[in-house]
């Protein structure tokens, strides 16, 4: 396949800040720059904490963010963060989404073990690149204190449209995950065609699912969001 080496998919423009890129009521939809990218790490970790050590018991280590970090800064250069911000600029909630290169692999590989070429050959699924989502992660305090309108379910629907209008550029793009079953039931709901590829692994507090979306099903889902507005 040629996915690894095409060049058509450009590279996201880095910016130093963040960047407005749309509004969702009184949230600013931002772009995350690279000099925040730090910042975006620790607020997506602390959420994790929150949420995990109660669901799960996960007990964090400082070796854990350290890792996020890592992660972050070599996925940064093929990705786009995004976070949303209240009217002050408190961070409320984010999610990125990463188009693989030969130089990166996802926890969807190297965790699960999945041969993501081998795994869609097999499938006789055509692609041309695979786009990876993660850290999602939505702080509920902070939305909370933010005052908005705006729900939790309305900036995940924002999140992945926004996804949506970067892998539906080509048919035969497809997006990989790894998603906590809390999350995999949220897009189901969606009425997103989320396929489980496998069983779970533990990863970073959660049980998590491999999991794909082909972009036709993400086209089909944004058109029949636009028929709702």
């Amino acid at each position: 396949m040629d996915h690894q080496e095409n060049n058509s998919a450009a590279k996201p423009e880095l910016s130093l800040d963040d960047r407005v890129i749309a509004q969702l009521g009184d949230l600013h939809v931002c772009q995350v720059g690279q000099s925040n990218l730090e910042k975006y790490t620790q607020f997506i970790y602390n959420v994790y904490v929150e949420s995990f050590s109660k669901r799960s018991g996960w007990q964090p280590s400082q070796k854990d963010y350290e890792y996020m970090l890592e992660i972050d800064r070599l996925h940064f250069p093929y990705s786009h963060y995004f976070v949303f911000k209240d009217q002050e600029g408190n961070y409320v909630s984010g999610g990125k989404i990463t188009r693989k290169v030969p130089k990166l692999q996802f926890n969807i590989e190297t965790k699960f073990h999945y041969d993501l070429d081998q795994y869609f050959a097999e499938a006789n699924i055509p692609v041309r690149n695979y786009w990876h989502i993660g850290r999602l992660a939505t702080d509920k305090q902070a939305l909370k204190n933010a005052r908005t309108s705006v729900s939790s379910l309305q900036i995940l629907n924002k999140l992945v449209e926004i996804f949506g209008t970067v892998v539906t550029k080509d048919k035969h793009n497809i997006v990989i995950a790894e998603l906590d079953a809390l999350a995999y039931r949220i897009f189901k709901t969606m009425g997103i065609n989320v396929q489980r590829m496998g069983e779970g692994v533990e990863s970073l507090g959660s049980l998590k699912y491999p999991v794909y979306v082909l972009a036709k099903d993400i086209r089909h889902w944004m058109h029949t969001q636009s028929l709702q507005k």
